[in-house]
């Protein structure tokens, strides 16, 4: 028999707020004005996560009544919160604090201290803007934070670690579109799609994974002679529309010679040719709108088959490090070369539009700058038959 939740819910149901007052109210307004300007995905992910917080207070509840003690018990909660508890048969039905119950005898993973704190992030966002419209007279999350985890730091791929995923089925050659993974069982079928040029243009363009997982096939466009790649939010291609990390993540980048050695023109001219809009129509967003998470997920799961997950800190992200550390091999700084991985404050040279010469060349030059010796990926080039 389940115990009791903690009291944070038991009260949920007794602070009924004025009209406009409730705290469900007061984050429609909040999403609706966006004060921080941030992605239309983040703002949605942030919303669902301010929604945990109001399911233990109840959707009455008024915002001028939230305190510390309500986010100590909340974070509390969710400390012994499990890892994705919505997809679990058994929580069904159940509120936060019956599922924290029911999991002392289940004992599923619990949220890392890294996700609670983004919860208390994202609440924390919007207390801030409560407190700044006068809903309440200071942010109770101030101070909450767990301290930061130590994480195994995201580490570049060599180019010997690289030899072996490279040749491994997901690249050149699976026993069907579906069984990528049986590592031991390769076969004659060449996966071509997302889970194919995602990881090689992160390799060969330092750009985000969900970036390139949203292109359009409008994005990849030629000027000059020189084919580049537009990272923007203009376009919807997907239900919920593109994002970028920060609007200063908006670029053009151009594409590598490597990567049009290995087919990705061709690839791009038979989405043309098709009439497709997206560019990588099987590269999807997860329940939490975030795009190319899962394959990320999954991604990380097959490092560990073909043995390169024994080496800590290696994952898809690994890709947009090694191509950082490439540019700084070939001698450049990092300040030189932030504007291509998107670390940069928003402008208009990041945007659509014509490039002046000078600073096409100069985006050029960076690009090809990224090498990788010791890495051959001659078996993945196509003949022009196919083969």
């Amino acid at each position: 028999m389940l115990v009791k939740p903690p009291t944070l819910e038991r009260r949920a149901a007794t602070e009924i707020a004025a009209v406009g007052e409730s705290i469900a109210e007061a984050v429609e307004a909040f999403k609706k004005e966006n004060p921080r300007n941030v992605s239309k995905s983040r703002m949605n992910e942030s919303c669902r996560d301010i929604g945990i917080f109001i399911e233990t207070v109840g959707l009455g509840f008024p915002v001028a009544k939230i305190n510390k003690k309500h986010v100590r018990e909340w974070k509390a909660l969710l400390m012994k919160y499990p890892v994705r508890a919505t997809e679990v048969v058994a929580f069904r039905g159940m509120s936060i604090g019956q599922i924290v119950v029911a999991n002392d005898e289940l004992k599923r993973q619990v949220l890392s201290d890294r996700t609670v704190n983004r919860y208390l992030s994202s609440l924390s966002a919007f207390c801030s803007w409560a407190e700044v419209n006068g809903y309440i007279p200071a942010n109770p999350c101030s101070g909450m934070a767990l301290p930061k985890e130590r994480r195994a730091k995201t580490l570049p791929f060599t180019s010997e670690q690289m030899n072996i995923l490279f040749t491994s089925p997901l690249f050149a050659g699976a026993q069907s579109e579906t069984e990528w993974r049986l590592i031991s069982r390769p076969g004659d079928v060449l996966i071509r799609d997302h889970r194919f040029w995602v990881p090689l243009i992160m390799l060969f363009s330092g750009a985000r994974p969900g970036e390139i997982g949203q292109l359009a096939v409008s994005d990849l466009r030629q000027q000059q002679g020189q084919w580049f790649m537009h990272i923007t939010i203009e376009g919807e291609t997907h239900s919920e529309g593109k994002s970028v990390k920060t609007l200063g993540s908006m670029r053009v980048i151009p594409i590598h010679p490597e990567l049009v050695r290995l087919g990705l023109l061709e690839y791009h001219a038979q989405r043309v040719e098709g009439a497709e809009k997206q560019l990588f129509p099987g590269a999807k967003r997860n329940e939490r709108g975030q795009m190319m998470a899962d394959f990320s997920r999954e991604f990380g799961k097959y490092l560990a088959r073909i043995g390169l997950k024994e080496a800590p800190g290696l994952k898809l992200y690994s890709f947009r490090h090694g191509a950082a550390d490439a540019l700084r091999r070939a001698g450049y700084l990092d300040n030189q070369f932030g504007f291509i991985l998107g670390h940069t404050e928003q402008s208009m040279t990041g945007l659509y539009g014509i490039m002046p010469q000078g600073m096409l060349e100069q985006r050029v030059e960076l690009v090809n700058a990224i090498t990788y010796p010791g890495l051959s990926l001659d078996h993945l080039v196509l003949s022009s038959d196919g083969g």
